[in-house]
């Protein structure tokens, strides 16, 4: 997974973007004909593909949701104030301490010649990790653009503290188990790192 960042008017979506899949095509025609083009809104995918000038060509357009949904049993988590709200079994797991997706890939779906996502600040790494997992299995290339500072994607899991209750219970000591049995984790992205950054903003409406 290869990640662009940006600010708002560098030049992410219609100069590096174009230039890096304009260059793509030029080295394997294949690689762009069944491309995977995922935005805020299909109709947002399907006007970047034209400006990738892909009019012509053989694509898909996707939101996140949707994405998300084709290629693994996703489904939205309830969310409180525009923060995911994620339950252990059913949207992550733990494994050696570490929070992974719960969600099953799907099996004889259509698989891309490439993913290209803008935007993917919104994507928190639940859910980067899962189109990681996609992309790994079927040996496909993610592109990904967005500015992490600009829009911050977010979620909450509740971690159980194991042990804690046995231990209360042999010392006779009574405690809350929904206030000190668990506690409350952010689920960001550990999924993508800040690298050198386009900085500069080309339009002439941005100050």
């Amino acid at each position: 997974m290869t990640f662009l960042e940006g600010i708002a008017g560098s030049g992410k979506t219609r100069a590096v973007m174009l230039m890096t899949t304009k260059l793509l095509d030029s080295v394997n025609k294949d690689i762009m004909e069944n491309a995977f083009i995922v935005d805020t809104s299909e109709d947002n995918a399907k006007d970047l593909a034209k400006e990738l000038g892909l009019k012509d060509r053989k694509y898909k357009a996707f939101s996140k949701e949707t994405l998300l949904q084709h290629i693994s049993d996703w489904t939205e988590p309830s969310s409180i104030n525009g923060k995911y709200k994620y339950q252990e079994g059913k949207d992550y797991i733990i494994e050696n301490g570490t929070i992974r997706p719960a969600y099953n890939l799907k099996e004889g779906v259509e698989k891309p010649s490439i993913i290209i996502i803008d935007e993917v600040g919104r994507y928190t790494d639940l859910e980067l990790k899962t189109i990681d997992n996609f992309a790994k299995k079927h040996g496909i290339s993610v592109l990904t653009f967005g500015d992490l500072d600009q829009t911050r994607a977010t979620g909450t899991a509740n971690i159980k503290i194991k042990g804690l209750t046995e231990i209360a219970k042999k010392h006779k000591i009574t405690i809350d188990d929904d206030l000190f049995t668990s506690y409350e984790t952010s689920i960001s992205r550990i999924q993508l790192m800040h690298g050198p950054k386009l900085g500069f903003s080309m339009r002439t409406r941005n100050k």
